[in-house]
């Protein structure tokens, strides 16, 4: 039998005494294992009878798999092609495990489970999304309901709304995400896009949170981990990288300053811009370029330097199969087959791969297959701060061996897109690209 931290004793034995709760622990925390632990023990005794658990399309096989070490429970992951889906749809298992992507298609054959948990529940931030408004449906019938994450606030304490939503409605009894945010959101208009400034009353947010919430910080609970050491190599420019960034970048300078853009599409041609850093490029017609990059010389440094276990986080698709290709390494981005997906991950784990060459999109939550890793490796860049942190943390979490080094190398090419990134993340906040001034300042 695993023995469980301290941490997850004390957060157990209040999932024993509420039906609604939040396990808001610091990622690799070992949250999965405590809701498994819980799940189990009320299965067992009757006090529920079926689960649902909801989480991003990476961890499903994760669920599955933890479900099957820690636990007597059978399970299905709800996945693969519609017959596959029905079948697993109308299984008999105790627990039933389904991608956020799809739930809102099963809502009616999910409504008979009523022990319903959210994982990587910072999906639910926003009130429009299929799945956010499915998953509030499914919570009114449910009688016991988990949400689970590292990052329950991307931004603002607004971001707490659906969650808590979610597993009580008294706990913010507003009518609406749009009540809520209206009593307590500062707002200013952007040219047409209103954005938040600040939050009034943030402590009356908390407070009537606190109760049913339980937060961790991971150097608080896994104890003698090695520290991140942070390194940051910077390159210049190739002749063919700089012709393509000053073009793209001239172009959309003046397309903001004359107004003939929407943010929205000068979001766009950030994305290029940061492509561009990295090496490849998607032109206007969708058809792609190769333009390397001196990142690709700083990467066969640290491959020769001789790490147990390389992950080289990339952003774009392009990027990924050219770096693979040139390094002979194993690739992982969203169109990879998930069976293709979870050997892959599993050699890795068992040390037949050193190197992995992964999009941060897709791996970024809820994988455990890396915490082998000695070494991670930063290509390109997430305008997300939460994603950056997601993905550390798929390395540096409990069940990693203590005595491994965590290296983090970031490869930035000088100049461009790439440092204004580094610098929000040394701010520990993310970069915002929603209105035509942030964008101006990121291109200038």
């Amino acid at each position: 039998m695993i023995k469980l931290y301290k941490h997850q004793e004390d957060a157990l034995k209040l999932l024993r005494i509420t039906e609604g709760f939040g396990l808001f622990f610091d990622m690799g925390c070992g949250k999965t294992l405590t809701i498994i632990k819980d799940l189990e023990e009320r299965l067992q005794d009757g006090r529920n009878t079926q689960a649902l658990i909801v989480c991003p399309l990476s961890v499903v096989h994760s669920w599955i798999t933890e479900l099957g070490k820690f636990s007597s429970l059978s399970a299905v992951a709800i996945r693969g092609t519609p017959k596959q889906r029905e079948a697993a749809l109308n299984s008999t298992a105790q627990v039933k495990v389904i991608n956020y992507d799809i739930v809102h298609k099963y809502e009616k054959q999910l409504a008979s489970a009523d022990y319903l948990v959210a994982d990587e529940s910072q999906r639910l931030i926003s009130p429009k999304t299929r799945w956010t408004k499915a998953l509030l449906r499914l919570s009114k019938a449910a009688k016991t309901k988990r949400v689970l994450t590292g990052t329950p606030i991307r931004n603002w304490p607004i971001d707490l709304f659906n969650q808590m939503k979610f597993i009580n409605p008294a706990i913010l009894p507003w009518r609406s995400h749009f009540a809520f945010r209206k009593q307590f959101a500062i707002e200013m208009n952007m040219g047409g896009f209103s954005k938040i400034i600040g939050v009034r009353d943030e402590e009356d947010i908390r407070a009537r949170c606190a109760p049913f919430v339980r937060y961790v910080a991971f150097d608080d609970a896994i104890t003698g981990m090695p520290e991140w050491v942070d390194q940051v190599r910077t390159v210049e420019m190739n002749p063919d990288q700089k012709r393509a960034y000053k073009e793209l970048s001239k172009d959309l300078v003046t397309q903001v300053d004359m107004g003939m853009v929407t943010a929205q599409n000068a979001a766009i041609q950030m994305l290029r811009l940061s492509q561009i850093a990295g090496g490849t490029l998607l032109d206007e017609e969708g058809k792609p370029h190769r333009l390397g990059s001196k990142k690709l010389d700083e990467l066969r440094d640290v491959i020769a330097a001789g790490h147990k276990g390389i992950v080289v986080w990339c952003k774009f698709t392009e990027e990924i199969k050219w770096i693979g290709h040139e390094i002979g390494a194993e690739v992982i981005y969203g169109a990879v087959p998930d069976d293709e997906r979870r050997r892959i991950l599993k050699d890795f784990e068992d040390g037949r791969i050193n190197i992995l060459i992964a999009q941060v999109q897709t791996l970024a939550e809820g994988v455990n297959e890396l915490k082998n890793a000695d070494c991670e490796v930063r290509w390109s860049y997430d305008f997300s701060y939460v994603t950056y942190v997601q993905s550390r943390a798929r390395l540096r979490r409990s069940g990693r061996d203590k005595t491994k080094p965590c290296l983090s190398i970031q490869l930035v090419t000088e100049d461009t897109t790439d440092t204004k990134v580094i610098a929000a993340v040394k701010r520990k906040e993310g970069v915002a690209v929603n209105t035509l001034e942030e964008i101006r300042r990121l291109i200038t």
